[in-house]
C-alpha cells in the first residue's frame, strides 16, 4: 500500500497533529488523516524509439536510357508484374536508322573534307623547300658580298620563304580541323548504329515495374529514368532515427509499422540494416537510417508509403509499479512514494 500527501508540509504538519494528540494529550482519542492509497502492480516495461519514414523496396534497381530516341511502345503498366527479359520500352527503330545515316553522311563529308586539303598542303610544302633554298643562297651571297644589293636580295627571300610557312600552318591547321570533325562525326556514327541495336530495353530481373510518367512518342535523352523495378520478395520501411537515439538501435530489434495507407493496421517488422553513416533529412535534421523488414501478408506491397515505426529497444517483464499520481516531488526534482510497513510510513 502507498501513501500520498500533496507535499511535504502537510505531512509534516499532520504527523505533529498526531504526536500532540497521542503523546501531550494521552486521553484524546487518536485522529487519523485521510489519505490516498494505491496498489503496486506487476507491468511489462518496454522502451521504443519512434522514427517516421517510407516503405522501399528491398531489392531495386533504376533503369535508365541507354539510347536517345523516339519511344516507339510501353507494353507494360506501372505496377504490373514483370519477368526478367521482358521487353518494357521500344524506341523507334526508323527513327534511330535515319540518324545512324545522318550521322554516317556527317563522317564522310568531314572525311572528304580533311582529304581536299591534302594536295594544297603538299603544295604548300614544297614552295616552303624551295623558298627556303633560295633564301639560303641569298644569305650566303648577303655573307660573301655585304653589299646593298645583296642585302635586299637577302630580305626579300626571307619574307618570301616565311609567307610560304605561314600559308603552310593555316592549311595544316584546317585539315587538323577537320581531322578532328571526321573523328567526332565517327564516334557518333557508331553510337548511332549502337542505338539501333539498343532499340528494346528490357526487365533485367523480375518484379513490379514502377514507370516514370511516359507515353509513346516521348523524346529521352541518354541517361534519363525510364522506370524502376522492385523485386516484391520483400519490402522494407526506411525509418529515420534522430541522432540522439542512434545508440539505442540494434540489429534484429522487432517494430511496429504504422503505415498512412493501411490507417487500420499495424505490421509486424524486424530491423534488418542500420547505416553507417548519418545524413541531413528535408527537414533539416540530422539522422541515421534503418531499414525495417515488414511482412505485407496479404497486402499489396506498395513502395514509397509514408508512416513511423515504434522500434523496441528495450525490455523488461513483470516490474513492480504504482501509478504516476501516488508519487510525490522533492524541491530538487526527485520522485518518491510513502510505503506503509507496520503500520509506520517509510519514504
Amino acid at each position: 500500500m502507498f501513501a500520498k500527501l500533496k507535499n511535504k508540509k502537510v505531512l509534516i504538519f499532520a504527523l505533529v497533529a498526531v504526536l500532540f494528540f497521542v503523546v501531550i494529550n494521552p486521553k484524546s482519542k487518536a485522529k487519523y488523516i485521510q489519505v490516498d492509497s494505491y496498489t503496486i502492480s506487476k507491468v511489462d516495461v518496454v522502451k521504443t524509439v519512434t522514427a517516421s519514414g517510407n516503405t522501399i523496396a528491398k531489392t531495386n534497381q533504376i533503369v535508365k536510357s541507354p539510347i536517345a530516341g523516339k519511344i516507339a511502345e510501353i507494353p507494360f503498366d506501372s505496377g504490373d508484374k514483370v519477368k526478367k527479359g521482358d521487353v518494357l520500352i521500344r524506341f523507334d527503330s526508323k527513327s534511330l536508322q535515319a540518324a545512324a545515316s545522318s550521322a554516317w553522311s556527317s563522317y564522310l563529308s568531314a572525311k572528304a573534307g580533311e582529304s581536299s586539303y591534302d594536295a594544297q598542303i603538299a603544295a604548300a610544302q614544297r614552295d616552303v623547300d624551295s623558298s627556303k633554298q633560295a633564301r639560303d643562297a641569298a644569305w650566303r651571297e648577303y655573307m660573301a658580298d655585304s653589299g646593298e644589293d645583296n642585302k635586299q636580295d637577302y630580305k626579300d627571300a626571307d619574307a618570301t620563304y616565311l609567307g610560304y610557312v605561314s600559308t603552310l600552318t593555316t592549311l595544316q591547321n584546317k585539315k587538323e580541323f577537320f581531322r578532328e570533325s571526321e573523328h567526332a562525326a565517327y564516334l557518333a556514327y557508331i553510337a548511332a548504329k549502337d542505338n539501333v541495336n539498343n532499340v528494346a530495353v528490357t526487365a533485367p530481373f523480375d518484379g513490379l515495374l514502377a514507370l516514370e510518367v511516359l507515353i509513346p512518342g516521348d523524346v529521352v535523352t541518354q541517361g534519363q529514368t525510364l522506370f524502376t523495378i522492385s523485386n516484391d520478395s520483400g519490402i522494407e520501411f526506411n525509418a529515420e532515427v534522430d541522432e540522439t537515439d542512434i545508440e539505442n538501435l540494434k540489429p534484429d530489434q522487432t517494430a511496429k509499422v504504422y503505415l498512412d495507407g493501411y490507417p487500420n493496421k499495424t505490421f509486424d517488422g524486424m530491423v534488418s540494416k542500420i547505416d553507417i553513416k548519418t545524413r541531413v533529412n528535408s527537414s533539416g535534421s540530422k539522422v541515421i537510417d534503418a531499414k525495417i523488414l515488414i511482412n505485407f501478408k496479404d497486402l499489396v506491397p506498395i513502395v514509397g508509403l509514408s508512416g513511423s515505426a515504434d522500434i523496441l529497444v528495450a525490455e523488461k517483464d513483470k516490474v513492480s509499479a504504482v501509478p504516476y499520481d501516488a508519487t510525490i516531488s522533492d524541491d530538487v526534482g526527485s520522485n518518491y512514494v510513502y510505503v506503509l510497513k507496520n503500520k509506520k510510513e517509510i519514504k
